[in-house]
């Protein structure tokens, strides 16, 4: 009788565990639309508001440095009181977000409100991989956060994609509101999960944490790497739907997205157990190539629109596969205690990245022509996964 009730007690146990974890991904799935449509439909709307290519770089460039400065708070936040309360403050931002886009009336309006937004690009992203780490075995790290950047990927194939179908049959407000509505759904499920119990920190000292992480060598090259893929990352999330919406007739440039996302898939479910089995730099390295390569390829597609397919899907499984890779190998070298600060700066480093990437991009643009600009951007990740691969072995870093 009593092995039938720890069975039975076991059995509930993982039920719930599954439970909470599919609750979490799904408030995942449904922060990430947000996310990326706003990256993806913001330009296109400000240029329909009379703005330019530096306007639509400008509102990137100023999300992210907003993050990267309020994640000095919050990345500490999540090793000091617990994964969970920065999650729900991540989550009400990001859900609230797109009620302040709706009443934005003018370019600055929208700069203001993606600087709201930017709460929640600072607060839930690095505690949400350190949330799906919290619940990980340590021999299936790479498997699980697969996983996590799995739904990522999913929100990512399926938001700017529905986000234009609807922004093409009704208007851009219609968009902003379906948002705020998925917004509403995902702060109400964020409620209900539960954090496993970890050992927090007692040290209040956050910028001495952030001082003892990047001085650390070892992490140089993995941090490396995550800024070479949030430039490439960056430039074709800000640009390439503008970009073909220029040079083709496709009635729905956001498609490059789906084909993107679709190839992510494939990215984030090999990536996590090959880097698992091989080792992590043996998977980077080829990423980078890829994704680099695929930047490269929509410098051709004003002459042959189909070539938008093979930059997509080469640059879809570089991004993922790189970035899960490196966030698999940052959770490696980091102490439990300082996991949110070293995936507060692993956010931070994408999101400067991505923010300069983005607005030196559309410099670059004005100067010598966006295609130019690709394929100049391109070449800069290819030649980047050299140097990598050089410090990493001058650095001794497994």
């Amino acid at each position: 009788m009593e092995a039938d009730l720890k069975l039975e007690t076991e059995h509930q146990s993982n039920w719930s565990y599954l439970l909470n974890l599919i609750t979490f991904l799904f408030v995942t799935y449904l922060v990430f639309i947000n996310f990326y449509t706003s990256l993806t439909v913001l330009p296109m709307y400000i240029i329909s508001l009379g703005g330019s290519e530096l306007y639509a770089g400008l509102q990137a460039t100023l999300f992210y440095i907003a993050a990267v400065i309020m994640r000095i708070y919050f990345g500490p936040l999540t090793d000091t009181k617990g994964r969970k309360l920065p999650l729900i403050i991540g989550t009400v931002a990001f859900g609230t977000a797109p009620l302040l886009f709706l009443l934005s009336q003018n370019i600055w309006m929208i700069m203001l409100a993606r600087i709201y937004q930017a709460v929640g690009l600072a607060a839930f992203l690095s505690s949400g991989s350190s949330l799906v780490a919290d619940m990980a075995p340590q021999s299936k790290l790479g498997t699980y956060m697969g996983i996590y950047r799995l739904v990522n990927t999913f929100a990512l194939l399926s938001g700017p994609a529905i986000a234009m179908k609807v922004i093409n049959n009704f208007n851009y407000d219609v968009w902003f509101k379906l948002a705020f509505i998925l917004g509403l759904l995902s702060i109400t499920m964020m409620a209900l999960v539960r954090a496993p119990k970890v050992t927090l920190s007692q040290s209040r000292d956050s910028l001495k944490w952030f001082v003892e992480v990047l001085s650390n060598r070892l992490f140089w090259p993995v941090y490396g790497s995550i800024a070479v893929v949030s430039v490439g990352y960056g430039v074709l999330l800000t640009f390439a739907s503008l970009f073909l919406s220029q040079t083709t007739e496709l009635s729905n440039p956001a498609i490059y997205f789906t084909y993107f996302g679709l190839a992510g898939i494939a990215g984030n479910l090999s990536a996590g157990y090959l880097s698992d089995r091989f080792g992590r730099i043996q998977i980077i390295l080829p990423s980078l190539f890829m994704l680099g390569v695929g930047t490269l390829v929509l410098f051709f597609t004003s002459a042959a629109a189909w070539l938008l397919i093979i930059s997509s899907i080469l640059a879809g499984i570089g991004f993922s596969g790189g970035l899960l890779t490196a966030i698999a190998w940052l959770i490696d070298l980091a102490d439990t205690k300082l996991r949110g600060t070293v995936l507060a700066i692993q956010e931070s480093t994408i999101d400067l990245s991505i923010g300069l990437g983005s607005f030196l991009f559309g410099i670059a643009s004005g100067w010598i022509g966006m295609g130019n600009a690709f394929a100049v951007a391109g070449i800069f990740i290819v030649i980047s996964a050299g140097c990598l691969l050089i410090m990493q072995r001058s650095f001794k870093v497994r």
